[in-house]
Formats: structure tokens, C-alpha cells, sequence
């Protein structure tokens, strides 16, 4: 311990000024590093699902899904691909790349839709959901009007220069309570 006074009594305070910069250089350089590791800068996006279930007919429904895309802060996301698998009695699985989430053909500065008899080209999809910002996706599927049906949504997303992120939601929608019984 008593050499270290000894020591700074002889180093030239400019030399000294400079070696601390760099200590304090790396020091927050690594600490930044530490911060991007544990997710610091991880993009933050919310996803929830809704239903709505309507009376088709005596044994079906209509099941109306929402999914919702809510943008956190921390800067934009490239959403590369959003799917819906819906499970009806643990046995009817059906996956599906959510409609809509396509990128529309463009002609000049205008959008082309697709119409019947003409098929839409196929566009990679890569929407970029800025920082704020929401997007709602939705579907509709019929299914026994007897029966739970589960629904899982997964988004593949990608921040500039960072790996690709993945969140996922599943969502219970019930037999309606105000239905007669009905036999499958």
C-alpha cells in the first residue's frame, strides 16, 4: 500500500490523465457489451390474441381472431413472418401463415390487389414496425360450436444487425354459453 503513493508521486500527470481515459474507455465498453448480452437493447414488442364466436349454424361457429402487434421503444423490428395453428378436440390442427401479412404487389406508386383469377405474386414479407407502433392481423375460421378450440400465434421478427426474435401467445376460445346443446 505503500507504494502507490510513491508511484503517483512519480508519474507525470498527463501520462496518468490518459491511462485512466482508457480504463474508463474500456470500462464502459464493457459494459455496454454486458448490456447488449442480457437483453438490454432486446426489441420489445407485445403480442396479444381476441375471439369473437358467432352461431354459424346448429353445429358451427364462426371463430374470429385478432392478433395484435404492440412496438415497444427501443427502436423497429422487421416482422419476417407471423403464423396462427389452430387445435380443435386435440386433433384438428390446422397452420397457417396469417392473411393479409402478405405485402401487396405494387404497379408505379399504386398497391395491386389480387384478384380473383389472377395470382398474386409471391412477395417476401418483411413489414417494418416502427418504434410506437401497432398492427392488428385477423382471420376467421368455422369450428364445432361443441368444442374448445386453442390458438397459437408465433412472430418471427428481426432488429438491424441482431438476430432474429420469437414470441409466441396462445389463446382459449369456448363453447359459447348461450347455445343449445347440440351432438357432435
Amino acid at each position: 500500500m505503500s507504494c502507490v503513493p510513491s508511484l503517483l508521486a512519480n508519474v507525470n500527470p498527463a501520462t496518468l490523465k490518459s491511462w485512466l481515459e482508457i480504463v474508463g474507455l474500456l470500462l464502459g465498453t464493457a459494459f455496454i457489451a454486458w448490456k447488449i448480452c442480457v437483453g438490454w437493447f432486446a426489441a420489445n414488442l407485445s403480442l396479444s390474441i381476441s375471439s369473437e364466436r358467432v352461431a354459424k349454424d346448429e353445429r358451427n361457429d364462426f371463430l374470429a381472431l385478432t392478433v395484435t402487434l404492440d412496438k415497444g421503444t427501443t427502436d423497429s423490428v422487421y416482422l419476417k413472418d407471423v403464423s396462427l395453428r389452430l387445435t380443435v378436440d386435440g386433433e384438428k390442427e390446422r397452420s397457417d401463415r396469417i392473411n393479409g401479412f402478405e405485402r401487396l404487389p405494387t404497379e408505379g406508386d399504386r398497391l395491386r390487389w389480387p384478384t380473383a383469377g389472377r395470382a398474386s405474386e409471391a412477395i417476401a414479407p418483411e413489414h417494418l414496425l416502427a418504434q410506437g407502433e401497432s398492427l392488428q392481423l385477423a382471420e376467421v375460421y368455422q369450428v364445432p360450436s361443441h368444442l374448445p378450440a386453442t390458438v397459437e400465434v408465433a412472430v418471427l421478427a428481426q432488429r438491424a444487425f441482431y438476430r432474429p426474435f420469437q414470441w409466441r401467445a396462445v389463446h382459449i376460445s369456448l363453447p359459447r354459453s348461450d347455445r343449445k346443446e347440440v351432438k357432435p
